[in-house]
């Protein structure tokens, strides 16, 4: 309800529900699923069917990224000494080792990669 009785406009509505936001107040938040119903109400108070968001909570992080499958431990370092030849062959692109673990987890929706090193001064 607007401070002032006055209806919102369309804008109103959408910016205020988009800027709803999940926030765990918790120091170990619970996993499980956290609903939000949506009720629209008019001037002569008829109200729509409610809609429900439905946010999952899954705080199982991914296993670890394995850079040498062929090792029983976890490497999640792994130093690859290659001697390059010549420039011809950095600029067509070398491939880092073949050994990469898959991983076991099947929901996985990011691959961050950060590459480092010498540069040209």
């Amino acid at each position: 309800t607007k401070a002032d009785g006055s209806n919102f406009s369309t804008t109103n509505v959408k910016a205020i529900v988009e800027a709803i936001r999940l926030k765990n107040v918790e120091a170990s938040p619970s996993e499980g699923d956290r609903t939000a119903t949506f009720t629209y109400t008019d001037e002569h108070g008829n109200t729509n069917a409610s809609a429900t968001a439905t946010i999952s909570v899954n705080l199982i992080a991914p296993d670890a990224v394995d850079l040498d499958a062929t090792t029983a431990d976890t490497r999640a370092t792994e130093v690859l000494t290659l001697n390059i030849a010549n420039q011809a062959q950095l600029k067509a692109g070398i491939a880092f080792e073949a050994n990469v673990a898959a991983p076991t987890a099947t929901d996985i929706t990011q691959i961050k990669v950060v590459i480092g090193g010498a540069t040209r001064s």
